[in-house]
């Protein structure tokens, strides 16, 4: 039998397939006669977030899902894990309203993800019973029950449309035990991918699935490699834990994911023949103004209004406020900071916390811990919540220098790249080059402003973290090992008691400060330079760290206004130009011509500098103290990806030894120009300022 989608989701995957999508086979606009259109619908990533608020308001929303749902014809709706675990709504009665509102919705398939271990697997296991009941399965084909001989939940599904059997078979990533509480999986086992993803393909088929589909809750590489190396394979991978947001193609295979927080709804398209053979397959996203004119289900919508009223009852009282914001924000691992790769003031204010309330010397929490941002005003017990939503609980453990070293290893060992186990600390201050191999990295650890040896086992401190960290957490097999002292309260609650105790019932800018707890010292090609570049006043002191984080278009601004300054012996009167920052060194820096911006009025201050533009601006300020580079062409490798507005400059900073490029011979011009790079490149500006006859410096 021919089948179709309703009219309207149909012309929204036409329009949408444009944009995003892989086509493998057949396309959707041409089905031939007697075949059928199987469209899964999937989310990943969720988090507890069901429905819009005040922080995601871009997000469809379990009504509106519900509602695509019902408008898609042949349609299932199906999860890849981290759903029932993230905000207070669901968190409340340990996920229990997220499966209610997952059943509720029209789910029928979930594979758990790490975060859905978190309230025990005990509770998971109650969960499954509870869904199942419902007509939602949750399945993963590679956790083993040791205890029970058998996979501890059900490895596979079969969900029949129009006479087709379409297999599902989960997988659970194996880095679980150590991203959950290890007691949260005690007696699991999380078993090798490729074996386990065998044995279920091998099943779904025996039970005549003609459609196979792997719910993948593991990174993106490990797919890849999967792929690679089985044999026989699923039609479909949907994927999860990563939250990426796209399709492509891999070892033959649709590899489809839908981001995260219900942002977007993903679609895959599966289009099977009269005989059962899979003939094409069609990923593509659906955003919320896509569907905007699709009613919510009004079933839906009431049971999520009831559920989040209990929870603002419970939530809503307001116990603090702040006049910062402090930012949760991950980082990117091209140098943007966040919790997970830099010091960052939430995680100051957190860290600081646990030590004071746990009598600590000392106090180490996990980035990726710190889920959600404190914004400016009044703070409920559901905001605190929100940052701290995991359960978490303060524990206080013995530790001596030597383990203190080991410790900040574990957390850095990934720098620059972001991790959840990058260390927010309070109490001491860590120096260490990210240049060297993992676990040579930290030069220096200072507590109370003492430096501590690296081999010393004798002296001890009181050292305060969660209690997923003391277990073993994130890696973090130095905190496991040590002597426990004590066990507090959980930290949502203990934040709430340290900021209505320690700091009046207001966070203010300077309890919750950048202070260069964490400093990254230059590379060693990039050390002597800094370090003089520092030394002649040319970098603010604000800069002074993170060297290998890009740097932002306002900081270079800034550098370039410091070092026009020291030169000129003036200070630029600057001039409103922007209507995206009144940032006032980028006021100064458009005044002199070295800053022109995008167009339109706009700056985009936050945005990572490319080295093309830092080539441009550092003409530009040559020019402005009236000794321009020489006038030469560009040689690099990559001369052809450099933006025409940008290669007459790239040749003058070339030739005036200011921009180098990369050993390969390259300049890559949309690289992002770290800070290191930028307090060089001004150290050399100053030093061609200094050879040339055209300007003398200001005494």
């Amino acid at each position: 039998m021919k089948t179709r989608l309703a009219k309207r989701s149909l012309m929204l995957i036409l329009a949408l397939a444009m944009v995003f999508s892989v086509l493998t086979g057949l396309s959707l606009t041409a089905l031939a006669e007697g075949e059928t259109t199987i469209n899964i619908l999937h989310t990943n990533d969720v988090h507890g977030r069901m429905y819009p608020d005040a922080n995601n308001s871009g997000m469809l929303g379990m009504d509106k899902v519900a509602a695509i749902k019902q408008d898609t014809e042949n349609a299932i709706l199906v999860d890849v894990g981290d759903a029932i675990h993230g905000l207070p709504l669901v968190n409340i009665n340990q996920g229990l309203n997220a499966i209610e509102l997952m059943v509720a919705g029209g789910y029928q398939v979930m594979t758990p993800g790490n975060h859905d271990f978190n309230h025990g697997s005990a509770r998971l296991l109650e969960l499954a019973g509870v869904a199942a009941d419902g007509g939602l399965q949750i399945i993963s084909s590679n956790v083993f029950d040791t205890a029970a001989g058998k996979t501890f939940l059900p490895a596979t599904t079969i969900v029949e449309v129009e006479g087709i059997k379409v297999g599902f078979f989960g997988l659970s990533t194996l880095e679980t035990p150590t991203l959950t509480h290890p007691a949260n999986v005690a007696g699991l086992e999380f078993r090798a991918l490729k074996a386990s993803a065998e044995t279920a393909i091998a099943s779904l088929k025996t039970d005549g699935a003609k459609v196979i589909v792997c719910l993948a809750h593991v990174s993106h590489p490990e797919i890849e490699k999967l792929l690679g190396e089985l044999t026989v394979k699923p039609d479909v991978v949907l994927e999860g834990h990563d939250h990426l947001l796209g399709s492509e193609t891999i070892s033959g295979v649709l590899v489809a994911g839908a981001g995260q927080y219900q942002e977007q709804l993903g679609l895959v398209s599966v289009t099977v023949g009269e005989d059962g053979s899979v003939t094409g397959a069609v990923a593509s996203i659906i955003k919320k103004d896509d569907v905007e004119e699709l009613e919510p289900d009004a079933t839906v919508k009431a049971l999520g209004e009831a559920k989040i009223a209990a929870v603002v009852e419970v939530y809503s009282e307001v116990v603090a406020a702040t006049e910062i914001l402090l930012s949760s924000a991950r980082g990117s691992d091209t140098g943007l900071a966040g919790v997970r790769n830099s010091e960052q003031p939430l995680g100051n204010l957190v860290a600081d916390a646990m030590r004071v309330l746990g009598g600590a010397d000392v106090a180490v929490a996990n980035g990726g811990g710190l889920r959600a941002d404190l914004k400016v005003g009044d703070l409920t017990k559901g905001d605190i919540n929100s940052v701290l939503p995991f359960g978490n609980y303060l524990v206080v453990k013995e530790v001596t220098p030597k383990a203190l070293y080991e410790i900040m290893e574990t957390g850095l060992q990934t720098f620059p790249v972001v991790n959840g186990r990058f260390p927010q600390i309070s109490g001491m201050k860590v120096e260490f080059i990210a240049s060297r191999e993992a676990f040579d990295r930290v030069v220096s650890i200072s507590v109370n402003g003492v430096t501590v040896n690296k081999d010393d086992e004798t002296t001890k401190f009181k050292l305060a973290t969660n209690d997923f960290m003391a277990a073993g957490g994130d890696g973090y097999e130095a905190i496991k090992g040590l002597t426990t002292l004590t066990e507090l309260g959980s930290l949502d609650d203990l934040l709430i008691e340290y900021i209505t105790k320690n700091l009046d019932g207001t966070i203010k800018a300077d309890n919750a400060k950048l202070e260069g707890r964490i400093v990254e010292q230059p590379t060693a090609w990039a050390a002597d330079e800094v370090a003089d570049a520092i030394a002649a006043g040319l970098v603010p002191k604000g800069l002074q760290w993170r060297f290998s984080e890009a740097t932002t278009r306002a900081e270079f601004a800034a550098l370039a206004v410091t070092l026009y300054e020291k030169v000129k012996g003036e200070e630029i009167e600057g001039r409103e130009t922007f209507t995206d920052t009144d940032d006032v060194s980028v006021e100064k820096a458009a005044a002199i011509g070295v800053v022109l911006g995008y167009g339109g009025g706009l700056f985009g201050p936050d945005d990572a500098l490319t080295r093309q533009q830092a080539a441009v601006m550092l003409s530009r300020l040559a020019f402005a103290l009236g000794a321009p580079f020489p006038a030469e062409a560009a040689v690099f490798t990559d001369n052809a990806s450099i933006a025409a507005w940008a290669i007459k400059e790239v040749g003058e900073v070339q030739a005036a030894g200011v921009m180098r490029g990369m050993d390969t011979g390259a300049f890559e011009p949309q690289g992002p120009y770290q800070r290191q790079q930028s307090f060089v490149t001004m150290l050399r500006t100053l030093e061609a300022i200094d050879d040339s006859e055209s300007m003398p410096v200001a005494a």
